[in-house]
């Protein structure tokens, strides 16, 4: 029971890191458009829809989590 807690707890966290760092891309992003002809803004943005895949999964573990 302790376990399934910290297993919770865990990925709660990891849930709020990856918002926050797709918010944090996100700015950045938009204030770096004409840096290095925009390939930073795609660099960017791909790291940005990395981090939505990863919030994905980890929705799905959490709701998992919570149905154990």
């Amino acid at each position: 029971a302790e376990e399934q807690e910290d297993l919770r707890r865990l990925t709660a966290e990891f849930i709020a890191e990856e918002k926050q760092g797709i918010k944090e891309y996100k700015a950045l992003a938009k204030s770096s458009k004409s840096y290095y002809e925009g390939s930073f803004t795609l660099l960017l943005k791909t790291i940005v829809h990395d981090s939505e895949k990863h919030l994905m999964i980890l929705e799905f573990l959490e709701k998992k989590l919570k149905q154990a």
